[in-house]
């Protein structure tokens, strides 16, 4: 059975020149391949459809404002029926612990996690680390594709990708409800 995941990697990453690598370990690891991908400024409106559950933290206008200040790269990978489980791993952890100190491994720390941190008003610390964003199930990558592919590019999706074009169809309906 295959798997498929979308893969997001954040204008930061691609100003600091470490978009290729990143991607290529990542397919490497894996053994996935790309069957789509987009170079584009996503917006305000797909950063709160990508992630709803941030929206009322703190850190989440920092968020946004991170992903509209220049062009993201979108992938999305097809592989082994585990693919989000094993990008999730070697994404590695990124843990806060209550007194504020951070563990990170993985990607995250070879490629130099980029943090926000925001107090919240009970005092305690509200981290986000951005650098890039998996899905890890397929309406998750079903999203990213909803707001940031075209309609030719997800009808080409049609034909690589069936299990993937029957949930963005699914997304696409639920959006419009909404």
């Amino acid at each position: 059975m295959e798997e498929y995941c979308s893969v997001l990697i954040t204008p930061d990453s691609v100003r600091d020149g470490i978009e290729d690598a990143l991607i290529n370990e990542i397919i490497k690891e894996t053994c996935s391949c790309v069957i789509w991908a987009k170079r584009l400024v996503v917006e305000e409106r797909a950063v709160n459809f990508i992630y709803p559950q941030k929206i009322n933290k703190p850190y989440f206008p920092s968020m946004v404002e991170n992903f509209i200040v220049g062009y993201s790269s979108v992938f999305i990978l097809k592989g082994d029926n585990n693919l989000s489980l094993q990008i999730k791993r070697l994404k590695g952890r990124f843990y806060v612990h209550k007194d504020g100190r951070l563990e990170i491994d993985g990607l995250r720390l070879k490629y130099g996690a980029r943090i926000i941190k925001k107090e919240k008003e009970t005092g305690s610390l509200d981290v986000y680390e951005f650098r890039l964003h998996t899905s890890e199930n397929l309406q998750e990558a079903a999203v990213v594709c909803v707001v940031c592919a075209n309609e030719e590019e997800i009808n080409h999706l049609r034909y690589l990708a069936p299990s993937l074009y029957f949930e963005i169809q699914k997304v696409a309906a639920n959006m419009r409800v909404s």
